[in-house]
């Protein structure tokens, strides 16, 4: 298959001709005055981009009728695109020779580098685009950065995923700095696995571009967008600024969980108290029954990091973001839980069952029930006595908080044997063993 490498490469290529001919342009006449010197670039910029655009479109066509043959037949003819828009070439090369006026060759070299390059490739990128609208088989496109980083502003742009051509899709795509390597390209010339790779792609791209958006507010620009953006994932672009990195991923991933929660709510708190009034049980805390975004978000990250996953694919180790516990009296403890998770079984629950009851890891006593309900969502349901759910909401977790900050082993021991001792002291509820 024609793949999308080898027209990356291809129009990469041309691009480093062009700069190849703007250097020894470079090398034969920057010793002349910076004024003649400046109106030979003006001069000669519009040529070089029209010899060289040529040379990308007709490439960039041969690859497309050939990408397009191989993967759907037929006859069908690419054209390329090879008119330049010299105007603006014009204009970009007047910005470029500014910095010759300033004296600053350096400078100068480095902008008229980018017009060039960023003017010689869009004619490769024109050819697919105006090729995606021509062709009978509408053919979806994508904007596709190369390398194993990109900048945010391409990030936003590549986000949208594959489009089938409009004048939105073909304006809001066509947009490009320059040294950018970023590619047109048509989703026949994909392999399923290149489209596997780039849905995974695009989804992580529109998460953090969602997450900055959020977070730069409902009417923000797409200059601050991106500025979010290479502040909270600095690591992923290969312009990033910011300390926040998958951090802010992890809280915006956890703000969907909870909006997922509170709207199946409602109806779980129903079900769980009608159950629990049925059997003489009731449900303590339900003020704390929504996990805490801040704490979600922490727990989302520590899971990233242990399993070596980004926040969103550890989000579905999260089952305790709607969370219930319900309270029996030791008498009728066993029969209330055995009860709950037989019911909820009936109505199309999956249950996992955890007994921690004379628990002597950590002094902790209950039984943990993690939930599956019928449409998926992932839920906890705790049981305890009242005794043991005083000691776990009281001393324990004073000492369980005190644990988890300490860096001292010596005092970290004292504490586990402290709620190792705590725990032993609750009274066991009879039948409890065998659930």
């Amino acid at each position: 298959m024609a793949s999308r490498d080898r027209l990356t490469a291809g129009q990469r290529r041309v691009a480093d001709l062009a700069r190849d001919a703007l250097d020894e342009l470079w090398s034969t006449y920057s010793g002349l005055p910076p004024a003649q010197f400046q109106e030979l670039l003006l001069e000669l910029m519009p040529a070089l981009v029209s010899d060289y655009g040529k040379v990308a479109g007709t490439a960039a066509a041969e690859w497309y009728e050939q990408a397009r043959a191989e993967a759907l037949g037929g006859n069908y003819r690419a054209i390329a695109v090879t008119e330049a828009n010299l105007e603006a070439v014009r204009e970009s090369a007047q910005w470029a020779g500014g910095a010759i006026a300033d004296g600053d060759l350096s400078a100068a070299r480095a902008r008229f580098g980018e017009v060039l390059d960023r003017n010689v490739k869009q004619a490769g990128r024109s050819t697919i685009v105006e090729n995606a609208r021509r062709d009978p088989a509408r053919p979806r496109f994508a904007r596709i950065p190369s390398g194993s980083k990109t900048c945010a502003f391409c990030t936003m742009l590549a986000s949208r995923g594959a489009v089938y051509y409009s004048a939105d899709t073909a304006g809001a795509l066509n947009r490009w700095h320059g040294g950018c390597n970023c590619q047109q390209v048509p989703e026949f010339a994909m392999s399923a696995q290149e489209k596997a790779a780039h849905e995974d792609a695009v989804d992580r791209m529109r998460r953090q571009y969602e997450a900055a958006k959020e977070a730069a507010g409902e009417r923000a620009s797409d200059k601050e967008i991106l500025a979010y953006m290479r502040k909270m994932f600095p690591r992923d672009y290969t312009d990033g600024s910011g300390p926040f990195g998958d951090q802010a991923l992890a809280r915006f991933e956890a703000v969907k969980i909870l909006e997922r929660m509170e709207k199946i709510e409602p109806g779980v708190t129903k079900l769980f108290e009608q159950l629990a009034g049925d059997l003489g049980a009731y449900l303590e805390g339900l003020d704390f029954r929504l996990k805490g975004a801040d704490s979600l978000a922490r727990k989302l990250q520590q899971i990233a990091n242990e399993l070596g996953l980004d926040p969103a694919a550890a989000s579905g180790s999260i089952s305790d973001a709607l969370r219930y516990t319900m309270i029996a009296e030791p008498a009728k403890y066993a029969d209330t839980v055995q009860t709950v998770v037989e019911k909820l079984q009936a109505a199309g629950w999956r249950t996992r069952v955890k007994n921690y009851w004379n628990n002597p890891a950590t002094g902790y006593n209950g039984v943990n029930v993690a939930l599956t309900s019928p449409d998926g969502e992932l839920i906890e349901l705790q049981f305890h006595t009242p005794e043991s759910h005083r000691v776990k909401e009281g001393q324990l977790h004073q000492l369980y908080e005190q644990r988890r900050v300490s860096t001292n082993t010596v005092e970290i021991e004292r504490l586990d044997q402290q709620m190792r001792d705590l725990g032993r002291s609750v009274l066991m509820p009879p039948g409890s063993n065998r659930l």
